[in-house]
């Protein structure tokens, strides 16, 4: 399998590097140095949730990185939930060596594919034209989509279906629509979303906006995406940012009402437009 290729390829590639205990240093970069020397070309290199580091050892990693990248000596592929760049400062140091991609939810095949996989565990299943909505609801986010299966379950528990059925187009908006307010397991799904926006103050006004007219001006088309693309909040479209699904909308205006948005700017010690939202 995949697995035993990977780890075959790794053995062969270090077989001439010494014993497995003294191949690595203090320094994290120096097997990839040492293999791309006796490799004659470039390490590739895959690394996920690279922002989950310690600050001190993102930065390190990042610049280690980014040097043997410039040499051709790395070709690194590094996911994260924020900008990578916020990381490293000051002269020679800016990771810019990268391609940057924001990835928000999954292409319609993809998504059934997990959608077929997430239902069964969950003891339902989809139609494939309730899925085909499923998709357009949620935007392909297979964090939306585990919050509405999750709220489907619950649905079912409460009125008594405990036995497998198949989710109408019924099921999927009167869920996905709910005038329930965001319980638990919606607010800790999106924590990463709550936490990322209230670090950011420059994106409260858009955020408001949003919220009243379903869309945000922008300033500009191009350039890194903001923090509320980060967030999965909204999607960049025509110089203007809108909801990335109708799940992420509903979510978004039940969860920051007049209150919430308030305490953003008292926790910033704003009180003037604290006390605006508050309705002193």
């Amino acid at each position: 399998d995949l697995a035993s290729l990977l780890d075959n390829a790794i053995q062969q590639s270090t077989e001439s590097m010494g014993p497995p205990g003294a191949r690595i240093g203090k320094d994290p970069f120096e097997l990839i140095d040492r293999l791309a020397r006796s490799r004659g070309g470039p390490v590739f290199l895959l690394v996920a949730n690279v922002d989950r580091m310690a600050h001190h050892i993102v930065r390190a990693f990042l610049e280690g990185t980014r040097t043997r990248v410039e040499a051709r000596s790395l070709v690194a592929v590094l996911t994260g939930e924020y900008d990578l760049r916020d990381f490293v400062h000051g002269p020679k140091s800016e990771f810019n060596c990268a391609h940057q991609f924001v990835l928000q939810g999954y292409a319609q095949p993809g998504f059934e594919d997990r959608l077929a996989h997430l239902a069964a565990n969950a003891g339902i299943e989809f139609a494939r034209d309730v899925a085909a909505r499923a998709w357009e609801v949620t935007g392909g986010s297979i964090l939306c989509l585990r919050l509405v299966i999750s709220r489907l379950v619950s649905r079912r528990t409460r009125m008594g279906q405990n036995s497998p059925r198949t989710v109408t187009t019924r099921d999927l908006d009167e869920t996905s629509q709910s005038t329930d307010l965001p319980n638990s397991e919606w607010i800790v799904g999106h924590q990463h979303m709550t936490h990322l926006i209230a670090m950011e103050p420059d994106c409260w006004a858009d955020l408001e906006r949003l919220i009243e007219h379903g869309e945000a001006a922008l300033a500009w088309s191009e350039g890194a995406p903001g923090p509320l693309e980060f967030a999965g909040v909204a999607i960049r479209e025509n110089n203007k940012l809108r909801f990335t699904s109708p799940v992420m909308a509903d979510f978004v205006r039940k969860y920051y009402d007049k209150r919430r948005i308030a305490d953003l700017f008292a926790r910033q010690g704003n009180w003037n437009e604290a006390l605006v939202r508050y309705g002193a």
